[in-house]
């Protein structure tokens, strides 16, 4: 008898992996293949944004208004990753207003400026960033986004430098000139201090938002260094031809 049920169990696993197996092939067979996904294209750098020029968006509410300017921009790499970016911004600044339940004597402000630098080696995009959300002023933040012209690849401070030790030579160059109407301010040795700059055919100027290095009041500050000459040792050449 129980050799008769063990028979039994492995005909009737049998039929199951048979009916397992023709369902497999009936869907490979004659179910449409999955599509692929269509490769992303170059769109508007922020979506649902009115366009009211060639290089500008605007979005203008009751309770907050969005200005963006910006040239057009060059190499798909830094094309996704600005308008990525600046999409994130405009969504999270959206959302903050969504939160805020409050009653506004102003509406809320978000400029975003765009400005190109470009050398003989270098792309720069700088992201000026002005968001008002009430109170006695605005926040300003700036970033750059460096990109090598011929490969089309994002540049880092610690491309354009030859070594990330000078950036403690660049912090004590840089404290005698931009503390001189600040004293208490420093450009410090944190290397995240320098992730913004832009450079020139034979200099590299780095940019300290406000709130960054020193008070408001004090505004952005820039610090240009030379690249060339003297300091050549302490820059990769490659991007100063």
């Amino acid at each position: 008898m129980s050799a008769f049920f063990c028979y039994t169990r492995n005909m009737k696993t049998k039929i199951i992996i048979g009916i397992v197996a023709l369902l497999v092939l009936c869907a490979y067979f004659f179910l449409p293949a999955p599509t692929q996904a269509p490769a992303e294209e170059n769109t508007p750098i922020i979506a649902n944004v009115p366009q009211i020029g060639p290089e500008s968006f605007r979005e203008d509410t009751e309770r907050y208004v969005i200005n963006i300017s910006i040239p057009e921009v060059e190499g798909d790499q830094a094309f996704l990753e600005l308008r990525n970016d600046i999409q994130m911004g405009v969504e999270f600044f959206r959302e903050i207003v969504d939160e805020y339940n409050d009653p506004m004597s102003a509406p809320w402000i978000l400029d975003i400026e765009v400005e190109e630098i470009q050398s003989n080696t270098l792309v720069s995009y700088l992201v000026n960033w002005y968001e008002y959300t009430g109170g006695a002023h605005g926040n300003i933040v700036v970033e750059s986004y460096n990109y090598n012209l011929e490969t089309g690849d994002r540049v880092s401070v610690g491309d354009i430098v030859s070594s990330l030790d000078h950036l403690y030579t660049f912090a004590a160059l840089a404290d005698k000139e931009l503390t001189i109407h600040y004293p208490e301010g420093s450009s410090g040795e944190n290397p995240e201090n320098w992730n913004t700059w832009y450079a020139d055919n034979e200099s590299v100027t780095f940019i300290f938002s406000p709130y960054q290095i020193a008070a408001y009041a004090v505004g952005t500050q820039k610090f240009r260094m030379v690249a060339t000459g003297m300091n050549a040792e302490l820059f990769n050449q490659e991007y100063f031809k």
